[in-house]
């Protein structure tokens, strides 16, 4: 947790846009979960994705997921509620089960709505596999239903729908969480791959590999950095040193 709190923490601070935390099972219990929700509450974090799987989880689109009880689960939720009431912050709580692969839709959307029963304000069945399985669950949820297209490529194990036709669902919020990772992973193969067997050693020229130089340090900020060097570690606009 101390990773996730530290990486939530630095993405917080990057960025200009709301930021969805992932803290997976919560750490462990209910007081575990709160105590988590009242952290990224500190760091303004928008909103926190919370599972109801057994700890070590799996990926949701893994073989052999297990899940805790559903009261468990609700009482994970109802702990971080209270954190968000007691101090009067706003927070997105997204209660996400994995029921729907080792135990079917059905416990997956009673489990849903006893998670926005306990005060979730949103929920998540991760894994679910096709449109007939998205449109039942839009229809028995009583509430907002987030949906997890993974690669938006192949969507692993859910079907792929287009994000307007899911809109029409009902359908509240859509992830694709993997598909960065899988990205860079393709690009970092391809390219040692084809570094390896240049005869050279080189791939001159190759632009299309990689951001330019100039570009990525642009991104990264390294012009404003240099101006805050011509500012503060050059002297200027710095009084001097007093005799």
């Amino acid at each position: 947790m101390k990773d996730v709190l530290d990486v939530t923490g630095h993405i917080a601070r990057a960025v200009r846009i709301p930021v969805m935390a992932d803290i997976d099972t919560g750490g462990g219990n209910a007081l575990n979960a709160a105590a988590i929700t009242e952290r990224l509450i500190e760091m303004d974090v928008a909103g926190v994705n919370i599972e109801d799987q057994v700890f070590p989880k799996r990926c949701g689109h893994m073989e052999g997921k297990q899940v805790i009880p559903a009261e468990e689960m609700a009482g994970k939720v109802r702990a971080m509620v209270d954190v968000r009431a007691r101090l009067g912050q706003d927070i997105v709580i997204n209660a996400r089960t994995d029921a729907f692969a080792p135990l079917g839709l059905h416990e997956a959307v009673f489990r849903a709505n006893l998670y926005l029963d306990a005060g979730a304000d949103m929920v998540f069945i991760d894994g679910i596999a096709t449109r007939r399985d998205i449109e039942s669950a839009a229809r028995e949820i009583r509430g907002l239903l987030s949906v997890n297209l993974m690669d938006a490529v192949t969507g692993v194990k859910t079907e792929l729908i287009p994000i307007p036709e899911l809109a029409k669902m009902g359908i509240a919020r859509v992830s694709i969480p993997v598909a960065s990772i899988l990205v860079m992973h393709k690009a970092l193969v391809d390219f040692f791959r084809a570094l390896h067997a240049s005869p050279n050693g080189l791939l001159a020229g190759e632009t299309f590999r990689l951001s330019g130089f100039k570009e990525y340090t642009s991104f990264v900020g390294l012009p404003e950095y240099r101006a805050r060097e011509q500012e503060f570690l050059s002297g200027a606009g710095v009084p001097a040193a007093p005799r």
